[in-house]
């Protein structure tokens, strides 16, 4: 089973360097499936949106290589990409009820820019994304992928789940996060980077940006 290689450092993207007119960029990431990251990012487009600072989302999608994540529930993402990566900017693709990019929009993201990107060309894709998000946005990104590929992000949070599942895509990223969330049952070592519950946690990111959107 081939097995997904992290990013070295020498090969991430500087966001600062690459985009240094973004107001913020804000990362979110998952230990594993269903460990509430894309009802964070929800839960956080909503609460700036309602504060009138309206983020522009950026869902990365690694197409998998080995075992299907979805199961093979029928998603075509993999089976529609047959390019190194593809960049989705038309509302007929993103604005879909259930998809995690319709649930961005709904929750008041200002744009929802979708990577769908084969594994081996993560870096080149996250770069194509990056230079696509509008001059001066507030960037929410969710992915793994996303931060094993970039430093200097403003934050990066990572979700997690009580099932104490990790998978290689996190552990490549979980010693550059800057907070924990999840319940205390998932929590295995108390470390220095703070932790809050799902409950706690966009308050606690909102009070961390607020230096940065004032």
């Amino acid at each position: 089973m081939e097995r997904i290689q992290p990013c070295p450092p020498a090969d991430r993207i500087d966001i600062n360097e690459l985009r240094p007119d973004l107001a913020a960029t804000i990362c979110i990431t998952g230990s594993s499936s269903n460990a509430g990251k894309t009802t964070l990012c929800e839960s956080l487009l909503e609460a700036l949106a309602e504060r009138d600072a309206a983020a522009v989302a950026l869902k990365v999608t690694r197409t998998h290589i080995d075992t299907c994540p979805r199961n093979n529930d029928g998603c075509g993402v993999c089976d529609d990409l047959n390019q190194p990566f593809r960049i989705i900017r038309d509302m007929k693709e993103l604005d879909v009820a259930g998809k995690d990019t319709g649930r961005y929009l709904a929750a008041g993201a200002a744009e929802v820019v979708w990577l769908i990107v084969d594994p081996k060309h993560t870096g080149a894709g996250v770069r194509a994304a990056l230079e696509a998000i509008p001059k001066g946005a507030l960037l929410v990104a969710e992915g793994n992928s996303f931060r094993d590929h970039v430093t200097g992000d403003s934050l990066a949070i990572m979700a997690m789940t009580d099932a104490h599942e990790m998978k290689d895509s996190a552990r490549h990223v979980v010693d550059r996060v800057d907070l924990m969330v999840g319940e205390e049952s998932a929590r295995t070592d108390p470390g220095s980077v703070p932790w809050v519950s799902a409950e706690q946690a966009t308050n606690h990111i909102l009070d961390r940006l607020r230096p940065l959107l004032t």
